[in-house]
């Protein structure tokens, strides 16, 4: 199978997470060996035709590390593993690629209940020409507001109506470009908490994951730094997107919408936000949201500034005193009954 190695290393580098961040419940399990994973790969553009002669690849995570296993689907694109480890406490993936695009199944995992195990992967032809992608809603949570850092949280929905998966288009270096998600100006220290393998570009991020039929969720997390007690936010529309809701504390700051209407007020987590939004926005549009009221951040270079005037003046008015002593001018900094004195001691004549 195409990129075999690279792509178990990828599901392990998912699945090694996963496990690390749930806790599996123990169960009555069948015993070691008598395990079978079983299914077919099917074709989703041609009405889920079999696919035959396509690598399977079988990604076991448990003790003693990931193991892969390969196998090949038949004429009627059946494929099954068997003697597995029947264990709850190990996890399966399935995985294949197919026209340069990967495919892969949810963790599986054995049960008293639940062997042998079933799954089908559903591939597509793949496309370099662009589809009518959207985005069904993007939604943006300011967070945190800390002086000088706003810090926010974005949710997107790419959908792909189409019946083939995008594979992006050329961008000048090695990988596709599939989706472009501009983000407000100054955006930095930019992660990805999922759906997206990103390229950073000055404007926000390229996606180069390719985009299957149906519903994929990105989401991701910046910062945005300002000065003074005000900021402003502002997104581009790269797709178009269905609905664009902005989430704002009730206590963090004062907002104004720019191309977006104030909603009714939502619950997140237990805490109250303001909510701005619009609907229906075409690709090419701008919206944005004005912030006030922010905890101040004014920068050390207006202070410095501020400091070398006042040494500048005070290195003037300085200079001047100490020149009018020189000049011995009657008013200017001098004695007038020293300046009447002559050279001898005695008053001038």
């Amino acid at each position: 199978m195409e990129g075999t190695q690279p792509l178990a290393r990828f599901i392990a580098g998912v699945l090694l997470v996963v496990l690390a961040v749930s806790a599996v419940t123990a169960a009555p399990v069948a015993p070691a060996g008598a395990g079978t994973i079983g299914g077919r790969v099917l074709n989703g553009t041609h009405r889920q035709r079999p696919v035959a002669g396509q690598e399977v690849l079988l990604l076991r995570m448990g003790a003693g590390g990931p193991i892969s296993t390969v196998a090949k689907t038949d004429a009627g694109g059946r494929f099954q593993f068997d003697g597995l480890a029947a264990d709850a406490k190990i996890a399966y993936v399935l995985a294949t690629r197919y026209q340069r695009a990967d495919y892969v199944s949810d963790p599986l995992r054995f049960s008293a209940s639940r062997t042998p195990l079933t799954a089908d992967l559903v591939v597509f032809e793949s496309t370099t020409e662009r589809p009518a992608l959207l985005h069904r809603y993007r939604i943006v949570i300011i967070e945190k507001v800390t002086p000088g850092v706003i810090d926010v949280r974005e949710l997107v929905d790419v959908a792909n109506p189409t019946e083939r998966t995008y594979l992006g288009e050329p961008t000048g270096v090695d990988r596709r470009v599939t989706v472009r998600l501009p983000l407000p100006p100054g955006a930095s220290e930019v992660r990805i908490l999922r759906g997206a393998a990103p390229t950073q570009f000055s404007g926000g991020l390229w996606d180069t994951l390719p985009v299957t039929p149906g519903v994929r969720q990105i989401a991701m997390s910046y910062r945005v730094r300002y000065w003074g007690a005000s900021a402003a936010l502002r997104w581009s529309i790269d797709v178009p997107t269905g609905s664009l809701d902005v989430f704002l504390p009730e206590e963090k700051a004062r907002a104004t919408g720019i191309g977006l209407q104030e909603k009714p007020p939502g619950t997140l987590r237990g805490q109250r936000f303001v909510r701005l939004g619009a609907e229906n926005l075409a690709r090419g549009r701008d919206v944005a949201v004005r912030l006030s009221g922010l905890p101040a951040n004014y920068r050390p270079l207006t202070r410095a500034v501020a400091a070398g005037l006042g040494l500048v003046l005070f290195g003037g008015l300085l200079w001047a005193i100490v020149r009018n002593r020189a000049a011995g001018r009657p008013g200017e900094g001098a004695d007038p009954e020293v300046s009447r004195v002559g050279p001898s001691g005695s008053p001038p004549r």
